[in-house]
């Protein structure tokens, strides 16, 4: 049977049935506990910090360190642990280490002062928890330190200055981001491991994620079609959240910020909340901007003001043991938001986001170190949707208002296998589906018309794939290698469209006017393809390294590419059903 009629058959709702029956009947043994201890100590003194709080990632369990600078967890099982301390004098800190027996492992930490770089950092786009400074992935790690140290308006603004990314601009709000020149169209963005969905015509995703709510991000700066699958060409940019850890005694934690940018007049304020124990740990926060047009050497530039807000909400809730179900609600919205450009956008015309908003539900459920071998289980359900209502005045009497809703669902399950001490591999199954519903409206008001179309049929865009990355410390700390690989089918359906779908003069709705044509007739189209990358990383010194880095990817042409109809004042923009995806070779040394 051909997998692309399996993955019809196959729905999402259905494989979330699938992961939580996979979920529910696995049986956890663990007959005696782990004890890893540690000590926080001054890499330049040797002497012990106390107060540094270290997080251990796998079960979200949050220590402090004593006056001795000594820090304890119980865990259940041997296995993969990934560390990570902070200290308000001290640079963070971050490890993974092998719990591989049943006696006490002692871990230390030698934190750097706060004028040396980051001691370490764990990146987890690479799917394994990787140290920076051992995969041969082109990264950029980007903290929420550095992400605050200017008041930037978008994320886009907070990187452009990192290497190998740019900016591009439609407008003062709406930015993105292009990796090694590579378009937003190449480029798959992720926020807490799902996809960000939506039309790439104009900029925006990016802007409807507050700096202050991010806990860092990670930019992979090759393909990554291997590890995320379809898109992915010209890299990954992931961004993560802030969560609330789980700590031995109750703890609540405030933070608040005000800001005032003179260019424009732009007023911010953000206020969070964090409330956390043994059994749960919460986090709720919200931001509020409002910005006029923005002042430039040249003058005032029309139309780039803005409103936005953001509400986000996220509760960690232990189950059993280390085991822990976090629920997750995002919540952003931008309104009277000016864009000041964009391709298809005729430059004589006045466009605006009337309303543009993105809502995100998520559940992860992770089961850390089920045995020394089965070291980690997750599992990922998230619904999102994107909704963009736009005004475009192209003449004082002619108006167009595009609005679109692009819903993205989402299934993951993903485990680690410790195979040797060494050897680490990672083994999942996603499934995703973006599904799009849009609409436009001609109003002209010189012979008192509506004309209704639809620049894209209601279609849809599912994806499965199943991946399997493998990381090999051959000489610890020395020589590290990678590989990995993906596949994935692909079902794409629309639904039959006629142009104009009515016509509305003088008050009168008329559904089948005369110059009514068929535009896309229903239909459906199927993709399959493999990725795959595979990397060396060799430390000559302890500041010298060089590394490798093959990789191929594909992407299967967009919903907009096959199938949009615009016509926006700049030309004419028609979609073809019958493109084939792209596929791309790459290589990275350095």
């Amino acid at each position: 049977m051909d997998p692309c009629h399996k993955i019809k058959q196959i729905t999402v709702k259905q494989f979330n049935v699938y992961i939580l029956y996979v979920f529910f009947f696995i049986s956890i043994s663990s007959a005696q506990k782990v004890t890893i201890n540690g000590y926080i100590i001054d890499a330049s003194t040797n002497l012990p910090i106390p107060r540094s709080i270290i997080l251990l990632n796998e079960t979200g369990e949050k220590k402090s360190s004593d006056e001795r600078g000594y820090f304890r967890f119980e865990v259940h099982t041997t296995g993969i642990y990934t560390f990570s301390v902070h200290h308000i004098a001290y640079k963070d800190a971050e490890r993974k280490i092998v719990s591989s027996n049943l006696f006490n492992d002692t871990i230390i930490f030698s934190l750097q002062p706060k004028i040396f770089q980051s001691d370490g950092i764990i990146v987890n786009s690479t799917r394994t928890l990787s140290d920076v400074n051992n995969t041969p992935f082109p990264l950029n790690i980007v903290t929420s330190e550095q992400l605050l140290l200017q008041n930037n308006t978008t994320i886009s603004d907070a990187l452009k200055n990192s290497a190998g990314l740019s900016m591009v601009r439609d407008g003062a709000w709406e930015t993105a981001i292009s990796i090694r020149g590579m378009s937003r169209s190449n480029i798959v963005m992720l926020a807490d491991n799902s996809r960000i969905e939506t039309a790439n015509d104009i900029a925006g995703a990016l802007s409807l994620f507050n700096v202050h709510e991010l806990e860092k991000i990670e930019i992979i700066r090759s393909s990554g079609a291997a590890l995320y699958g379809t898109g992915a060409l010209g890299g990954i940019l992931h961004l993560i959240s802030k969560r609330a850890s789980f700590t031995d005694e109750f703890q609540l934690n405030s933070e608040m910020n005000s800001e005032f940018s003179s260019v424009n007049n732009c007023t911010s304020q953000y206020l969070a909340f964090e409330g956390s124990s043994e059994q749960f740990a919460g986090r709720f926060s919200g931001g509020y901007r409002k910005a006029d047009n923005t002042v430039t050497p040249a003058g005032i530039l029309p139309n780039s003001q803005f409103t936005d807000f953001n509400v986000n909400g996220s509760l960690g809730i232990r189950t059993y043991e280390s085991q822990s179900l976090r629920l997750s609600y995002q919540r952003a919205q931008a309104e009277n938001t000016g864009i000041s450009g964009g391709a298809p956008i005729s430059t004589f015309a006045k466009a605006t986001y009337k309303l543009t908003r993105r809502e995100f539900f998520g559940l992860d459920y992770t089961i850390p170190n089920i045995s020394q071998a089965f070291s980690f289980l997750t599992v990922r359900i998230s619904q999102q949707n994107i909704s963009r209502n736009v005004e475009i005045v192209q003449t004082p009497t002619l108006t167009l208002t595009p609005h679109a809703i692009h819903s993205t669902t989402s299934a993951q399950l993903e485990s680690k296998i410790t195979a040797t001490e060494n050897n680490f591999l990672i083994i999942g199954a996603e499934v995703w589906q973006r599904r799009l519903e849009s609409k436009r409206e001609k109003i002209n008001k010189a012979n008192n018309t509506i004309t209704g179309e639809r620049p894209i049929p209601h279609s849809t865009f599912l994806s499965a794939g199943l991946y399997g990355q493998d990381e090999w410390y051959v000489v610890p700390n020395k020589v590290t290698m990678i590989l990995g690989a993906r596949y994935d089918w692909i079902h794409i359906s629309n639904d039959e469209t006629t142009n104009p779908e009515y016509v509305i003069s003088n008050g009168v709705l008329n559904s089948a006017p005369a110059n009514q044509i068929l535009l896309w007739r229903s239909g459906t189209a199927k993709n399959e393809s493999w990725s795959g990358n595979m990397g060396i990383q060799y430390s000559l010194l302890s500041n010298l390294d060089v590394s490798f880095l093959a990789s191929t990817a594909f992407r299967s042409p967009s919903l907009e590419e096959r199938y949009q109809y615009l016509t926006l004042g700049d030309g004419v923009h028609v979609g073809n059903p019958n493109l084939k995806p792209e596929r791309s070779i790459s290589m990275n040394a350095g």
